[in-house]
């Protein structure tokens, strides 16, 4: 998958502080992280994202991005240019998702 553009949903690690019973039905939900950006990299466990990057002068690229666990993830989706029909000027191309589904990505 690398070099496509996804859209990731993963189940991520929360914090909490200052609830008065461990019961509470917030606490106990799913907490999820959600990334747009190109895969530029993975190995056996990690999907390596960059979802903004931009050139400096004199410090080269700087680049902002997530590595998100495979294992943790419960939705990708490749983006892909949409074919736009509307050429006049000032429309832009956009991008829809394939959706991979639920655990149906070959990691």
């Amino acid at each position: 998958m690398k070099g496509k553009i996804v859209f990731i949903r993963a189940l991520d690690h929360a914090s909490f502080h200052n609830y008065d019973s461990l019961d509470d039905g917030d606490l106990k939900g799913r907490d999820y992280i959600e990334v747009i950006g190109k895969i530029v990299d993975e190995d056996d466990d990690y999907y390596y994202i960059v979802s903004f990057h931009h050139k400096t002068s004199g410090f080269g690229a700087r680049y902002t991005g997530m590595k998100i666990i495979k294992k943790c993830i419960e939705e990708i989706r490749i983006l892909e240019p949409r074919e736009e029909k509307d050429t006049s000027p000032g429309t832009k191309p956009g991008y829809h998702g394939t959706s991979l589904g639920t655990k149906q990505v070959q990691y």
